[in-house]
C-alpha cells in the first residue's frame, strides 16, 4: 500500500483535461487529493488510487 501523502506536497498529476502539469495537495479527503496547479487557475481532485509523481523541493525557487 502506498504511503498517504500530505497536503503541501508538491505532485505531477493528471488535470481535468488529460494532461499532465505540475501542482500542490491543498487538502486530503477520504478517498481524494484536491490539486491546486502551478497556473493558479487550474484546479482537480484525483483518486488516491490514481499514481502521482512527487517532486522535490527546490529550495531555490520558494520563498
Amino acid at each position: 500500500m502506498m504511503k498517504e501523502l500530505t497536503a503541501g506536497t508538491p505532485v505531477m498529476a493528471p488535470t481535468n483535461q488529460g494532461e499532465l502539469a505540475k501542482g500542490r495537495i491543498m487538502d486530503v479527503l477520504s478517498m481524494q487529493y484536491f490539486i491546486e496547479f502551478d497556473d493558479g487557475i487550474r484546479t482537480a481532485f484525483v483518486f488516491k488510487t490514481e499514481k502521482l509523481d512527487v517532486l522535490k523541493e527546490d529550495a531555490t525557487t520558494r520563498s
